[in-house]
């Protein structure tokens, strides 16, 4: 193809002929020759502003063509150089994660992202109600299937096992062209969770996802990868939920520790405080349990509570307990009857409230991206923000101390914070 101005000749090589299917990360040159019609001498950096003004080389980040893989390739650098004569020779770098869909019609090609599973077994300790058992339980929903053996009595509690499980990386790419890397972060939302439909050839309930990576690659580009767990003891009668369960320990002897005693639940434990004989529970989904601990080998659920939103962490003052409530904010709860708890109070923070430390006069919320929240908290039932201190990081209370509020932050480490008060 030629076409020609009052200054230029252009011969532009075909795209076709300088690149083809290739894999992931795919880079491929096209070359625009241009033979200028003057003597003057060739400025290179004027020479191909001209060009790219004119159309004929294109800008940075726009496409090689209209269709087949060249509609998903962008311009990303260039070489000038001179030839022959009047001659100034442009190599355009492309670049694109796109491939070919090999399953698509030979006469019809589509394109698109790559992606990948891997398959890799771990040993894991897994708390088993059976000693002696020989076999794994079936790769089905049969939560009584024979694992032979002899069940454990009444009373004891279960025996550390080590059982295969099958650990799986899922790994895609993803165009930040057509979906934001924003958007992407809610799917971080899916860890420590369990499928709720048959996932990856995996019945419900048996995959667990140990945690979501997201990675900016390169330009538009970015990768998400998930790990799950397969784990098929999950649903079984002889295996004690470890999303479930509460373990009383009797620590007298710090170099033996040994349970005494445990509690079900029915949603995911992630945080505990106890005080004057009862443990309070935060459940996520479930809100806050009421666990009277007083005789610590034989422990019984007395009250619970749901909250606004999920209950992340949870701490205790007096007969007063502050819940940090992820996107709900802090929620404070009257325990003066712990049978029948009572949300008397709450502050929608900014972020989404992960952890919590306090609960007497102050209270410190880790908030997420919005960092440690101070909450003034003498009046439960109307808490209002006292100080703000934003971390580089989002990040976990520890605690308080002496004036202090530690903040745990990833990765950046601890920041110490002190409350003036």
């Amino acid at each position: 193809m030629s076409t020609t101005t009052s200054s230029y000749t252009y011969w532009t090589t075909g795209l076709a002929s300088t690149y083809g299917d290739r894999g992931v990360g795919t880079a491929f040159v096209q070359t625009n020759v241009v033979t200028k019609n003057s003597g003057a001498t060739i400025d290179f950096d004027d020479e191909l502003e001209t060009l790219i003004l004119e159309g004929v080389v294109p800008a940075l980040g726009d496409v090689a063509s209209s269709s087949g893989l060249g509609a998903y390739a962008r311009c990303r650098g260039y070489t000038v150089r001179s030839g022959p004569g009047q001659q100034i020779i442009v190599d355009i770098q492309y670049d694109t994660q796109y491939v070919r869909d090999p399953c698509a019609d030979e006469e019809d090609p589509d394109y698109r992202l790559p992606s990948s599973i891997s398959y890799s077994t771990v040993i894991r300790s897994t708390p088993v109600f059976r000693t002696g058992w020989t076999t794994a339980p079936p790769a089905g929903s049969d939560a009584s299937a024979d694992i032979g053996g002899s069940a454990l009595g009444g009373g004891q509690v279960s025996v550390a096992q080590n059982v295969s499980q099958v650990r799986i990386k899922l790994s895609f790419t993803q165009d930040a062209t057509a979906t934001g890397i924003s958007s992407a972060v809610t799917l971080a939302n899916y860890a420590d969770k369990l499928n709720s439909s048959t996932f990856l050839g995996v019945s419900a309930g048996y995959l667990l996802c140990e945690g979501v990576n997201i990675i900016q690659t390169s330009h538009e580009f970015y990768t998400v990868q998930f790990d799950f767990l397969y784990d098929q003891w999950a649903h079984h009668s002889q295996v004690a939920d470890l999303a479930g369960v509460i373990h009383i320990v009797d620590v007298l002897s710090p170099g033996s520790p040994v349970t005494v005693g445990l509690v079900e639940t029915d949603d995911l434990p992630v945080d505990i405080t106890v005080a004057d004989g009862l443990a309070f529970v935060a459940l996520a989904s479930s809100g806050v349990l009421v666990i009277d601990v007083s005789t610590p080998w034989s422990p019984a659920t007395i009250g619970s509570i749901d909250t606004p939103g999920r209950a992340l962490g949870v701490t205790w003052s007096g007969h007063r307990v502050c819940v940090a409530a992820d996107e709900a904010g802090l929620v404070v709860i009257d325990t003066g009857n712990p049978r029948a708890p009572e949300v008397v109070g709450s502050l929608d923070t900014p972020g989404f409230a992960g952890r919590v430390a306090g609960c007497g006069d102050v209270t410190y919320v880790a908030d997420g991206p919005a960092g440690l929240r101070v909450i003034d908290t003498r009046i439960a039932t109307h808490p209002s923000e006292a100080g703000a201190f934003t971390t580089p990081e989002p990040g976990l209370v520890m605690g308080d101390c002496r004036g202090y509020a530690f903040v745990h932050e990833t990765p950046r480490g601890i920041e110490v914070v002190q409350d003036c008060e």
